[in-house]
């Protein structure tokens, strides 16, 4: 698996593409890069794209990556990361993720759709500019 990190001023999110199968430590080194970052504002919205994910995702994979991920919570201040989901197979994992991580600081929402996530993660963010 590899995770490629997009951070665009043109985008008022960042976005984690996950290509390949599930690494969950690909996963927690991604996380720390982009949640450890001292110069990134940690309310901006991300969006994990797993739609090129390949295989099952394992809770085994899940627990590990709450568990491991845990100690980046302190350095969260709020913000939304989406989970786009490209196969129903997917859902329920991604869930169990947002569902044992409810503890962090940011809110997690799972999405099959690309245009919901991104609604979704600018509904709350003040520094999107609104088109009427």
């Amino acid at each position: 698996m590899s995770i490629e990190t997009l951070c665009n001023e043109n985008l008022p999110y960042d976005v984690q593409i996950i290509r390949g199968p599930l690494a969950p430590h690909e996963v927690i080194e991604a996380q720390r890069r982009l949640y450890l970052d001292p110069n990134r504002d940690m309310s901006r919205p991300v969006l994990w794209d797993s739609r090129r994910m390949k295989g099952d995702a394992p809770a085994t994979d899940v627990f590990r990556m709450v568990d491991d991920s845990t100690e980046l919570w302190s350095h969260m201040s709020g913000g939304r990361s989406a989970i786009l989901v490209g196969g129903r197979n997917h859902v329920a994992p991604a869930r169990l993720y947002a569902k044992l991580a409810e503890a962090m600081p940011r809110s997690l929402g799972i999405f099959t759709s690309y245009e919901e996530a991104v609604a979704w993660l600018m509904d709350d963010y003040p520094d999107v500019a609104r088109a009427s």
